[in-house]
């Protein structure tokens, strides 16, 4: 079995930092992805009010942030992996 290599040591680390409680990281991640998140979620729900989508969006946040962003391994960027899992 071939070793996974890392791609994108930045957003490894962006996700490490999370996952490690960071403060400067945890707005950056959400700076730099939640557009993108919500654009995901919305997708699962295109007729419904606001309050299913955002409430999908916040879970799906609160997941990377608790656990999530632990899995990802930087193979690919986080943008790819974000909009793979989310």
């Amino acid at each position: 079995m071939e070793s996974s290599r890392i791609n994108h040591p930045n957003d490894l680390s962006l996700a490490r930092s999370v996952v490690n409680g960071s403060l400067e990281a945890c707005p950056a991640f959400v700076s730099s992805y939640s557009a993108l998140v919500f654009s995901v979620v919305r997708r699962y729900f295109p007729d419904s009010d606001q309050d299913a989508p955002r409430d999908a969006y916040v879970r799906t946040l609160e997941h990377f942030y608790r656990s999530g962003l632990a899995d990802y391994d930087g193979c690919t960027s986080l943008a790819t992996w974000v909009m793979t899992v989310s």
